[in-house]
């Protein structure tokens, strides 16, 4: 339909009459046909005229922006996997693993649980919790040598884990969960095999620009952990997927477009101690790419196909220690000091077309304590800072868990 500036018009001496329409309250080119009694049928373009280039230009930002963001995301909570292999991943000492933290604009939560978790519970003596009271031995290869603990068994074990945040400020909002679900066989404590599924769920809305993005992904892969030697440990996952989004570009209306995506990733850890103190050097390289598919918007532009990639190398030393009151009580502080270099990162941009984004090399720090009581309950915080020598970025965050032994 299309909304008139008058219900008539009088032609002037040209024989020219003028109105002005709008037609579904949406920018475009438009055929009206107007007749009279008497009047032969007359046929005139309205058009409304939009600068299609910049729909276009700005479309392609938008989107650019919303798989940018996400993409960091995903490669940021990539999951333990090594702890697979010694027994310390995938919430294997409890059956069930919640943590949260919020403040008035920002809410994180996450879980952990796993089949073995479960398992383990239901024993008549409950086990020693492993992701608690051993934190400083996650990486250890054999835990035979630490009293109390359980060398990790083969066998088959099913886990998931998953997370949620979302920021609040005055003109901005954001909604982002990310859910794992695994299945892996650990064959021996030097190797174990998996297969590992993704799904993740993103909402942002810009109230400035008024403009909005959303979408739902999945991806799924092999992975394998295996100890190349008593202090040395490697860990990698392939995954392929698939998302389908929303987007608002223009504050007009709302489209469709849909992407494919892949992920590599490897991580090689090492083992070592200095009396008390636990040194685990690491190094990770991961390489994330999603492509959006061409297609045509509500006003007829063809918005063309683009790829952002990530490239992530992420060095440096975890260090812990593990330190035993004479009740029982058992204290764990840990730090890890890294390097972040972005050697290819998708430069998001600004509506006036200024590009911002990481690059380069920075640094992020991560600190936390467990606190392990002598009958399995425990107190964990975690906190993180990101963005130190660089100018583009500034995060941090932190969280506090509290794990209960459900005899």
């Amino acid at each position: 339909s299309a909304v008139l500036s008058a219900s008539s018009a009088t032609t002037n001496g040209a024989g020219v009459a003028s109105v002005t329409a709008t037609a579904n309250a949406t920018a475009g080119a438009y055929v009206v046909t107007a007749s009279s009694a008497g009047m032969t049928d007359a046929s005139f373009a309205l058009t409304n005229g939009r600068d299609s280039v910049a729909d276009i230009a700005e479309t392609h930002r938008v989107i650019r922006n919303f798989i940018a963001g996400r993409a960091d995301r995903l490669t940021s909570a990539e999951p333990d996997l090594a702890g697979r292999l010694t027994g310390n991943g995938g919430s294997q000492g409890n059956p069930f693993g919640f943590a949260a933290l919020g403040t008035q604009n920002n809410i994180n939560m996450s879980f952990s649980t796993s089949l073995r978790g479960i398992t383990a519970y239901s024993r008549t003596e409950p086990p020693v919790n492993l992701e608690a009271a051993n934190l400083s031995a996650t990486l250890r290869g054999s835990f035979a040598a630490e009293s109390g603990v359980v060398e990790p068994r083969t066998g088959f074990d099913v886990w998931a884990k998953g997370r949620y945040a979302q920021v609040r400020n005055d003109t901005r909002r954001s909604d982002a969960g990310l859910l794992y679900m695994g299945a892996d066989y650990r064959f021996s404590s030097d190797l174990l095999l998996g297969l590992l599924g993704q799904l993740d769920w993103t909402d942002e809305h810009d109230d400035t620009v008024g403009t909005s993005a959303s979408g739902l992904g999945w991806m799924v892969g092999p992975y394998v952990v295996a100890k190349l030697t008593d202090t040395l440990i490697f860990d990698g996952r392939a995954a392929w997927g698939m998302s389908e989004n929303e987007v608002d570009a223009l504050g007009l209306f709302t489209d469709n477009f849909d992407t494919t995506r892949w992920l590599i990733r490897g991580q090689l850890t090492g083992d070592y101690q200095i009396k008390y103190m636990i040194i685990n050097p690491f190094v990770r390289l991961s390489y994330f790419e999603e492509q959006q598919k061409a297609y045509t918007d509500t006003l007829g532009n063809l918005i063309p196909s683009q790829t952002i990639s990530l490239a992530q190398l992420k060095f440096g030393p975890k260090l812990s220690a593990r330190i035993t009151a004479a009740d029982g009580t058992t204290v764990t502080p840990h730090l890890t000091i890294s390097g972040i270099w972005d050697f290819d990162q998708p430069l998001q941009t600004v509506t006036q077309g200024v590009a911002i984004g990481n690059g380069g090399i920075r640094g992020r720090v991560e600190g936390g304590v467990a606190i392990t009581m002598p009958h399995g309950q425990s107190i964990n915080f975690e906190g993180f800072y990101d963005g130190i020598g660089s100018t583009q970025l500034e995060a941090y965050g932190g969280s506090l868990s509290i794990s209960m032994p459900l005899h």
